[in-house]
C-alpha cells in the first residue's frame, strides 16, 4: 500500500535538510522513495525554451538523455501528481492544509508552532540549537549563561532573557524601563513570556523543553481532537528513528469524502488512523476492487492508483443512460 507522509513547519524549520536525509535513509532501507515539495515560486528558468514555449501552450514536456519532465501552466493537486510518481514511500514537503496523510512537525520554537498541530502529526522535530544556547530558537549565538534569549544579541553574562535594552547590567533580570518578569517567570523585558511547557522567554521562546528523544504533548486539533497525546520529539538527526515512524503509520487516503468508511470526511478518518482508533484498511475507496489484465495478465496496481481506475470509469459511465450499478467489463 502507498505511504504519503508529510514534512510542514514554517519557513527557516529544517524541512528541506530533513526530507533530503529521510529520503536518503528510506532508499537505503530499499524503499522507492518520491518527494513531492509546496512552492510558491515559479518552476522554470526564464529564457530557456522550455519558457518559451511555455508562452504558447499550457503543457510543456521535456526529455534529455538525464531527466525528463513535464510543466503544466496550472496547479494540480496532490491526488494529480501521485499517479505519475513510481513510488511506495512519497514525502510531501508543505502543504500544511492537506489533511489525508500523517505530517512531521518541524518546530522552530515559536508560539505559532503550535498552529501546526491538527491531531495528523506522528512527531515533532526540533531545529538545531543555537550555537552556545540553551534550547533552539531563531537568535544565532546568545551569550553564555543566557537562557533563552530574546531580541537582543549580546545581553550580558548572566542576565536570562533580556529584554529590549540592548546592555541590562551585569546579573541584572531583565533590567532598564522594561517590566519586571511575570510570577515565574524567567526574565523579564518587553518580550512576550514563554508559551506553556516551553522553557525560556523572550521573543523566540526555543523548542518545547524535554530535548530530543523525549515527547510533549500537542495542543488539540480543531474540534477538540489531537491533543493530549505523547507525541516523540526527535532532532534533525535521529533520522533513523524518524524513518521507523514514516516505515510504521505512513498511509494516504483519496480525498474523496465517499462516506464508504461511515465518517464525513477523509480527514475525519485520517485522525482516527493516526491516533490509532482507525485502520487505513476501513477506506473502501482503497481497497483494490479494480482489476485490469493485458493480454491476459493482471496488471500490477497499488490501492491508491486502484481506486482512481475505478473512480474514473465510474465517473464516466454513470452518467450514461443505461448505467447500473454492478460488476463491469470493459474490452479495448
Amino acid at each position: 500500500m502507498l505511504k504519503v507522509v508529510g514534512i510542514i513547519g514554517y519557513k527557516n524549520s529544517g524541512k528541506t535538510t530533513l526530507a533530503r536525509a529521510l529520503a536518503r535513509e528510506l532508499t537505503s532501507r530499499g524503499h522507492e522513495v518520491a518527494v513531492v515539495k509546496h512552492t510558491s515560486h515559479h518552476l522554470d528558468l526564464p529564457g530557456k525554451d522550455t519558457t518559451t514555449l511555455g508562452e504558447a501552450v499550457g503543457q510543456v514536456g521535456f526529455i534529455s538523455l538525464q531527466e525528463s519532465g513535464v510543466f503544466w501552466k496550472r496547479p494540480l493537486s496532490l491526488e494529480n501528481i501521485i499517479p505519475y510518481l513510481e513510488a511506495d514511500i512519497i514525502l510531501v514537503e508543505g502543504f500544511k492544509t492537506e489533511k489525508t496523510f500523517p505530517k512531521i512537525v518541524c518546530l522552530r520554537g515559536e508560539p505559532d508552532d503550535r498552529d501546526l498541530f491538527d491531531g495528523l502529526a506522528i512527531c515533532a522535530i526540533l531545529p538545531p540549537p543555537a550555537p552556545g544556547g540553551a534550547g533552539g530558537g531563531s537568535n544565532p549565538s546568545p551569550s553564555q549563561g543566557v537562557a533563552g534569549g530574546g531580541s537582543n544579541p549580546s545581553p550580558s553574562q548572566g542576565v536570562a532573557g533580556g529584554g529590549s535594552n540592548p546592555s541590562p547590567s551585569q546579573g541584572v533580570a531583565g533590567g532598564g524601563s522594561n517590566p519586571p518578569p511575570a510570577p515565574g517567570g524567567a526574565g523579564g523585558g518587553s518580550n512576550p513570556p514563554p508559551v506553556s511547557g516551553v522553557a525560556g522567554g523572550g521573543s523566540n521562546p526555543p523548542p518545547v523543553s524535554g530535548g530530543a528523544g523525549g515527547g510533549f504533548n500537542p495542543p488539540p486539533a480543531p474540534g477538540g481532537d489531537g491533543g493530549g497525546s505523547n507525541l516523540p520529539l526527535l532532532g534533525q538527526d535521529e533520522v533513523g528513528r524518524i524513518a521507523d515512524l514514516v516505515e510504521e503509520k505512513a498511509f494516504k487516503l483519496p480525498n474523496l469524502d465517499c462516506g464508504g468508511c461511515g465518517h464525513e470526511t477523509c480527514y475525519d478518518m485520517a485522525r482516527e488512523i493516526v491516533a490509532a482508533t482507525g485502520s487505513v484498511e476501513d477506506c473502501v475507496s482503497l481497497q483494490p476492487a479494480t482489476e485490469v489484465r493485458i493480454d491476459g495478465q493482471p496488471m500490477p496496481m497499488n490501492s491508491f492508483i486502484s481506486s482512481i481506475v475505478r473512480n474514473t470509469i465510474l465517473g464516466l459511465l454513470s452518467p450514461l443512460k443505461g448505467f447500473k450499478k454492478g460488476k463491469i467489463e470493459i474490452s479495448i
